[in-house]
């Protein structure tokens, strides 16, 4: 009774679908590894923030969001709620009272940031 999001290549059987139940959801995928859009999709549809589009490596907690990557070029990261955010390598602030806030990003990097309630 799941529903059929994809077949696997060159037969007619089932490698990726989805079954939704009352309190929960089932995906299934034949594939490995799954790309890493399609996990923010997955992450999305069960309800978990999203951070960052690029495919970096990124650890968050209450506190703190480090991210690391091999590319560089431009980020934004989106906050869960709006935040006082601070780097904490170079103790600059990033973004005052924000949800979302960008930088530049230097491929092979590591960005570690503080992230703190705004000020009242």
């Amino acid at each position: 009774n799941a529903q059929v999001l994809g077949k696997v290549f060159g037969t007619e059987r089932c490698g990726f679908a989805l079954k939704k139940f009352p309190d929960w959801t089932s995906i299934y995928t034949y594939a490995a590894p799954i790309s890493t859009p399609l996990l923010r999709r997955i992450y999305r549809l069960a309800g978990v923030h999203v951070y960052n589009e690029a495919d970096d490596v990124l650890y968050a907690d209450r506190n703190y969001v480090a991210i690391t990557g091999l590319t560089g070029g431009p980020r934004t990261l989106r906050l869960p709620a709006a935040a006082e955010v601070t780097d904490l390598f170079s103790g600059k602030q990033m973004a005052e009272n924000a949800r979302e806030f960008s930088f530049p990003f230097e491929a092979g990097s590591t960005r570690l940031f503080l992230i703190a309630p705004p000020k009242k």
